[in-house]
Formats: structure tokens, sequence, C-alpha cells
């Protein structure tokens, strides 16, 4: 193994590892140990293990920012081919390593983009953090059998939150967006259809149980930085296309998603991302007028984690 490869392989091992796992045991049976292993067999894996790494070291080095990006890039171009055709015919055998190079993928976006924070957009040229998340979900739904027998097992648990068995102290602030899509209600605004404020309302229903869950009682391995994976992909396709339209309830929705993402701001990959789409979005809903930013005030008042 060249010697740029062997250093990202023990930063990888050493250090990139605790920052992507959001639990003990994940982060010595999972992320330090299975990944690198199953990288061995599958090298498109082992490629994008050695990408993530490169970034996370520019992180830290940014005076070898050039090269380490340098570095990363073709890492993750030599991983995709083999990736993107696996993806279509997964089998048993590949699925875990296939499952495990999605997930790096999503850092990987977050931390190679310097747009990262801009709006969804059906022109959009580079691969979006959203929609990457979003990939995961069918990927998980799919093989949820076989994965769930693999050493991505012990964090395929299912919670069915409620609102009566975990307690999420800023509900409230969720609650009030219910006006927003009540049919007929004074908040309806003119060229709002009745499908568009049904689409929100179970967005919205989606985005509360999604807060509750760090809060739920027993829960194994979610925290908020696994929390956020979650509702991406649980909102409905109509909804994206709410987004890529810049509907002003479905923008209000995102905003209060970033409240998530700047709770975990401290975290490399997601630093920046929260505070930064909450400023598109203000700056969309400023042009939409007829008072739109006032929803988003208490997103904008959260602080960042």
């Amino acid at each position: 193994m060249h010697p740029q490869s062997l250093e990202l392989l023990h930063h990888y091992r050493t250090t990139v590892f605790l920052t992507i796992a959001t639990n003990a045991t994940a982060k010595q049976s999972i992320w330090h140990t299975d990944i690198p292993r199953m990288g061995l067999s599958h090298p498109f894996l082992m490629y994008g293990t050695l990408a993530i790494s490169a970034l996370h070291l520019c992180h830290l080095q940014p005076s070898r920012a050039a090269s380490l990006t340098a570095l990363a890039r073709t890492h993750e171009q030599a991983a995709l081919p083999s990736f993107r055709a696996l993806v279509s015919s997964s089998s048993p055998q590949n699925i875990h390593a296939v499952f495990a190079f999605s997930g790096i993928v999503v850092p990987y976006i977050l931390t190679s983009s310097s747009g990262q924070a801009r709006l969804l957009s059906r022109n959009d040229k580079e691969a979006h953090w959203f929609l990457a998340i979003r990939g995961l979900m069918p990927l998980c739904a799919e093989n949820w059998e076989v994965l769930k027998e693999g050493p991505f097992g012990p964090l395929l648990v299912t919670q069915h939150i409620t609102k009566e068995n975990c307690d999420n102290p800023d509900d409230y602030e969720l609650e009030k967006l219910e006006a927003l899509f009540e049919p007929g209600g004074d908040t309806m605004q003119t060229g709002t259809t009745a499908e568009e404020l049904q689409v929100c309302a179970q967005a919205l229903a989606i985005l509360r149980r999604v807060f509750r869950l760090p809060y739920a009682p027993n829960k194994t391995w979610l925290d908020v930085r696994g929390a956020v994976f979650i509702w991406p992909g649980a909102v409905s396709q109509v909804f994206v296309d709410l987004l890529y339209e810049r509907r002003p309830g479905a923008l209000v929705l995102l905003a209060y998603f970033c409240v998530l993402l700047k709770r975990i701001d401290s975290y490399w990959y997601f630093e920046g991302l929260g505070v930064g789409l909450l400023k598109r979005i203000g700056e969309e809903l400023d042009r939409r007028g007829e008072g739109w930013r006032e929803w988003i005030g208490w997103a904008e008042r959260e602080p960042t984690g």
C-alpha cells in the first residue's frame, strides 16, 4: 500500500471512526473494525474510507488542503464505478459494503462541496447531501432482513415514538406549525392547494417524531446525529418536489429541521450546515413576503451545539 494510503488508513482507524460512529459499541465493532475489514475484499469501500479520512485530515491540517482534497477526490472517483454497478445489482454478499459506502458518501459530500448549504435544485450539477441521505432509506428498507443479520444489525433498531412515551421539550414550538397547514385556516395562502397542505402536514408529523427520537426511553444508538438521517428519507417525494419549487410552507419545515443540524454543528462534517441553510431559507422567504420569515423565528434563534 502506498505510504499516503497507509497514513490515511491509520488516521481513519485512530481518529476518523470516532467522529462518524454514534455509540461506543458501534465505534468499535462497525466503524473501527468491520468497515476496514470489508474494504479488503471490496476495494470501492476502501477507496471511500481513504477519501473521507483525507477530508478529515484536511480539516485538521488546512496547510495540506490542496493535496489532501485532490487525494480524496482521486479515491472517490476510483470507488464510484464499482459502487454504482453494485447498487443496481446488489446481493447478500456485497450489500453490507454497499450500505457502508452509502453512509460514507454523506459526510464526503458535506465536506467536499463549498456549497453544502445550498437549497435543492432540479438543475443541480453537484451531489446534494439531502438526496444522498434520502437514498439510504430505500437501500436499507429493501435489504433490511439481510442487513440486520450483518455488522449493521445493532444500528437497525426500530423505535415507535409517540407523544406519550417520550418528551421533547421543544415539541410545543413544532406544534405551532400545525396552524400553517390547516385547510381553510387563517394562514392559508393564495395558490396553496389542499394537497400541498396535506403533504406538509404529514412532513411536520414526521419531523415531530424525529425530534422526539433522542429523548426516547431505552434508546440504544440514536442521538441527534442519528436522528437527522431519518427525516430526509421519510418525507414523501411530493414534499421534496415542494422544496424544489421553493414552496414557503415546505421551506419553513426545512428551517425547523435546521434546528437539529445546528445542534450537531460541532461535528466536523456538519459544521456550518444548519446556519448556512437557514440563511438561504430566510432569504428565499423574504422574497416571498407575506410574513413568511416570521414563521422561522424560533429556528433562527436556536443556538448551535
